[in-house]
Formats: structure tokens, sequence, C-alpha cells
């Protein structure tokens, strides 16, 4: 009999959550508290009940669509590079019809407790309009994400405050914020997002609040080419990090050379930060805070996964402090420097590998220790370099190409493996998953990059 898998949250973790499972015979049944898929990028005019994080209407990716699409399913190549938030919910939904994934997902299901089964299984009790549900599961996905919980800070004299106070949660257009002078409290990407929008569109004054300043890459660069697929490629992501942190200095120096002279200097290495703007712009009535939100897993036991304060997670996937790790899998809480869409996706692929017992994790010695060696959780969530994790996991699954392999089989391929952009779709073309279409994906992502440059340039100018 094929063992289930309650997968919580249907945004993109857990459509490629969905997805890895089917591929691996497992049959998974998907638990969403709102009335459609897409988590964040199910945009609404107001928060949903329950809803804690959420877009805002003028959201544009910050990743370019051939660094950020899953790795067998390209976004069109008629689409901007950089897209609208209402045409990536479009896409999430064009990548569940054409896999079959809809018809796995229950809609407005509220999980209210996860509890372990006697038999090393799952015992999951939800509601819905038809009351309450119990279900025994043998394997568990948690994709739920880094936003569950806001993280409001408190200042001397803002209880005394009569303005407007809000999180960046709640705001979703510049309605009611015009003719006022408005502080934006933080120093990443929301916050550089808002701020410029309220400037540009009637607010009297907007000031931008942070503690310790903040590195600002710009969307394209003087060729209008996306700043990912001219920066983060293997020869230089995973390579030294002086390489790497000399790569990124010149990008952040782009638009902007002097950052002390704009107030925004940054004593952190570009490496270490979590103080990152992606944008191309940068007596008080509002307060906005652009201040992130805390790590919570609100579904499962805090022992199950934290230590203290510490979260337990090898490779940020398998929980080590529970008897039977292997039973339970938290898919997308990480924030890499680069598209988180990807190493999701390799997450959800090796989890299901191991629900299956085709891979097979290390003893708890041996996860314990790889542990100490990664970069720790801070408040919100663990920032890390992306192109050395997906290899990591990549190469547990046995999906890692080769580059001197290639190079003798492919020269072409091999090239544009080594020194083009780290596209998702180099996991597809060795290995489990095996995607055909593989290698003209990643020949033809220049192309489909730049055949539509024109309308992201007048979307973005607007």
């Amino acid at each position: 009999m094929s063992q289930r898998v309650a997968i919580i949250g249907a945004g993109v973790a857990g459509l490629l959550s969905i997805k890895c499972c089917l591929e691996e015979g497992l049959v998974p049944v998907c638990l969403e508290r709102h009335d459609d898929l897409g988590g964040i990028w199910y945009y609404g005019d107001e928060l949903r009940k329950g809803q804690v994080a959420a877009t805002y209407d003028s959201v544009v990716t910050n990743i370019s669509k051939e660094m950020l699409c899953f790795s067998d399913f390209p976004f069109p190549k008629e689409w901007p590079p950089f897209i609208p938030h209402k045409k990536v919910h479009q896409y999430l939904h064009s990548y569940a019809e054409h896999f079959g994934l809809k018809k796995y997902i229950r809609y407005n299901q509220d999980v209210l407790s996860i509890e372990e089964s006697g038999d090393d299984g799952w015992n999951v009790v939800s509601m819905n309009s038809d009351g309450r549900v119990e279900e025994i599961f043998d394997h568990l996905m948690v994709c739920t994400g880094v936003y569950n919980k806001i993280h409001y800070p408190s200042y001397p004299g803002l209880d005394e405050f009569t303005g407007i106070q809000m999180h960046a949660n709640q705001y979703r257009n510049t309605t009611g914020l015009t003719n006022k002078r408005i502080v934006v409290v933080a120093a990443c990407i929301t916050a550089g997002e808002i701020s410029c929008e309220l400037a540009r569109t009637g607010s009297t004054e907007v000031y931008l609040s942070m503690r310790k300043g903040t590195w600002v890459i710009p969307r394209t660069g003087p060729d209008s080419y996306p700043y990912d697929m001219r920066t983060f490629s293997r020869s230089t992501m995973t390579g030294s990090t002086q390489t790497m942190e000399s790569t990124l200095d010149k990008l952040v120096r782009q638009n902007i050379r002097d950052y002390k002279r704009l107030g925004l200097q940054n004593h952190e290495p570009i490496l270490d930060t979590q103080s990152l703007m992606i944008n191309d712009d940068i007596n008080i009535d509002v307060v906005i805070f652009a201040t992130g939100y805390e790590i919570s897993m609100p579904v499962l036991k805090h022992d199950w996964v934290f230590d203290g304060d510490n979260m337990q997670l090898y490779k940020y996937v398998f929980p080590v402090r529970m008897e039977n790790p292997e039973k339970l899998a938290v898919i997308g809480m990480i924030s890499p420097l680069g598209g988180v869409w990807p190493c999701m996706e390799l997450q959800a692929r090796w989890a299901t590998r191991v629900f299956t017992k085709n891979l097979k994790l290390p003893k708890k010695e041996e996860m314990l220790a790889d542990i100490e060696t990664k970069p720790k959780y801070g408040r919100r969530y663990c920032f890390v370099n992306p192109f050395q994790y997906e290899d990591e996991i990549a190469e547990d699954i046995g999906v890692k190409p080769s580059f001197w392999k290639l190079l003798l089989s492919d020269p072409k391929l091999a090239m544009a493996f080594q020194y083009g952009p780290q596209l998702p779709y180099m996991y597809r073309l060795q290995g489990p998953g095996k995607w055909e279409g593989a290698r003209d994906a990643i020949l033809n992502a220049e192309m489909n990059t730049t055949s539509h440059m024109g309308s992201y340039r007048s979307h973005h100018t607007k």
C-alpha cells in the first residue's frame, strides 16, 4: 500500500512537495487553510482570516524568472524577466494544472493539531466547514514557510504616538497614505520598495529608518540584463570567499558608490548581512514597520524542532531532536541570497526520497555535527549561500552534474553550466527526475530573458 504524506500549506513549497511525492509513488494530501493555492503569492486587498504574511499590490519578483523558476517548468518566454505578483500566481496555477496537483489539495482546511501516532506515523487533526477531520499519515511535510509571526518592535514613546501604525503585512498600496509624512522602519527589500512607492505617489515626506545601513542591488545592470544572471554563476558563487565578496561588492556599488555619504553604510560583510535591498529607486503621520517576521512553527511542538531558541534541522530540513527525523521534513525554512524556490524544490526532492528509503539520513551524531558547521538561524530565518547549498543537496540526491564529464560529452553545455548563471534546470540533467528539456532550457535562458525586455521596462517605469 502506498504511503500517505500530509503536506501543510499549498504555497510554493507545498506545490513542490505534492509533485515530488507523486514522483516517488507517495500519496500526498495537502491541507491549505485558505481558498486558493499560492501562499504569499495569493494576493488579497485585505488579510484573510489567519493570514500573517501578505504581499502588496505593486510587488515584482526580486529574482529573475530563469533563476527563480521550477526546474522542469520554465516561465513563459514572452513574460518579462521580473514578474508581477499576479503573473506569479498565474504561473503557480499553471504548474499545478500541468502536473495534476490540484486534486491533492483540500482548501479551507485548518490544521488544529499534529501528534505522533503509535505506529511511527502522524495523527493530524484539521477542521473544515463540515467539521473536525482526524487522519493518520505515514509522513509529514511542513510547508508553512518562515512568515508565521510578525516582528513588531517596541520603541520608547510609541504608545503615545497618535498617527497610523502598521506592519508591512497590512500594506497593500498608497491608499490613505498620500499627503502624509511617513517613516518606514527597516533595511530590507520590502522597506525599500514601500518607501520608494510612497515617495513617488504623493506622500509629503518619506523617511527610511534603519539601524545599521544596507546594501542596495539594482534589478538590472547598465545593459538592462538581470543582475542575478550576470552575477550568480557557479564559477563565482562556489569559489573562494574573496571571489564571492568581490563579485557582490561590484554589484552593490553599481548604482551607489559612496554608501556613507548617503547614510546607508553597512559595516557587515556582504556575505554575512541580512540587510539587503533589491531596488531601482531609493513631524510624522505614519509609521510602517517593514521589520519582517520571527521564526514560528505553530503546527509543530516546539521541542520537536527547537533546542531552546535554536532550530535543529539537518541541512535545514530534518528535525534531529526527534526519534524518527526521517518521518518529518520542513521545507523552505531558509532565506538564500538568490532564489529560494530552487532550494525548496531540491529539499522536497531529497525529503521524498528519504521517505521512500531510496536515501538514508546519517547517524544522529553526524547530523548534529553538520548543523554546527552551517550558518545559524537569526531572529527571523537562516541566510545561506544558495549555490553551495543546492549543490550539497543535489549531490545527496544524485543530480549534481560534473563539469569535467560534461566537458567531455557536451562542451557547449559544460561552459554554460560552469560560467553561465546557476539555473534550476541544471539539476534536471541527470539522475532521479531527469528532464529531457533541461539542456535546451539552459542554453536558451539568455534568449528567453531578453526577448521581451521592453515589456519589463515599460511595466517597471510606470
